[in-house]
């Protein structure tokens, strides 16, 4: 996949609105060749030999399976309830942030974080954002239709790798495998997405496309915002609603 489609993927799965509008020609070569300069994370790369799969594989997949389903359905309460406490952690501290954190703070983040923070005050009221929390922000950017439930139906598990409570699925759009993968944790007996390492990998092809269109981060966070909600982002956003 490509950097920018990779990125679409990603945020799409964790909190956006829909896929980003097509680049152009010359701008998509110009970011395929930034993404060939640089070598994926060792946590990204593709066995050459998959381990064989084992006895709790059938469960991962039916965690992803169900996760898929409550996008297609905007059923925001049983999406949330299929990712990892650490995800709904993060997307907490994402709404507090939202609400209070400086300008400043926004700048300590990876552009990955500072994207998701960008994203709640650009879509979310500041009044209905204080009322929410990290699970029902979550739950709405699902119920609302934010999440890009087009691309994750498009994705293809193709092999499960379980070590004890921890597991990664390999997935792809269509048959071919790709050097993606999405993380789960086991708790409370039920297998769960972990989004958090899928946001991670997004951050080097946020910065490889920042770079290959030769702009700023936040210039290039709000004109993906924007991009993606169909209303200017501005450097408004920035500042603390609170």
């Amino acid at each position: 996949m490509e950097p920018r489609s990779i990125v679409a993927l990603l945020t799409c799965f964790a909190f956006a609105c829909s896929e980003p509008e097509e680049p152009s020609a010359t701008e998509a070569a110009d970011e395929a060749e930034a993404a060939e300069d640089t070598e994926p994370t060792e946590a990204l790369r593709i066995p050459r030999e998959p381990e064989p799969e084992g006895p709790e594989a059938e469960s991962v997949r039916a965690a992803f399976e169900g996760y898929r389903r409550s996008l297609i359905e905007e059923d925001g309460a049983s999406a949330a309830g299929r990712v990892s406490a650490n995800t709904l952690e993060a997307y907490q501290g994402f709404r507090d942030l939202a609400l209070t954190g400086s300008r400043a703070q926004l700048e300590e983040l990876s552009m990955i974080h500072r994207m998701q923070v960008l994203l709640f005050r650009h879509r979310i009221d500041a009044d209905q954002l204080e009322a929410m929390t990290g699970r029902t922000a979550f739950a709405h950017a699902v119920d609302e239709a934010w999440v890009g439930a087009g691309g994750i139906d498009r994705l293809e598990v193709h092999h499960v790798s379980v070590r004890g409570d921890e597991a990664a699925a390999n997935v792809g759009v269509g048959p071919r495998p790709s050097p993606d993968l999405f993380h789960f944790v086991k708790e409370e007996g039920e297998w769960r997405l972990d989004l958090m390492p899928s946001l991670s990998s997004a951050e080097g092809a946020l910065r490889q496309m920042a770079a290959a269109r030769g702009v700023e981060e936040n210039e290039f966070l709000l004109g993906m915002i924007g991009s993606m909600s169909g209303e200017p982002a501005t450097e408004a956003l920035f500042e603390p609603p609170r």
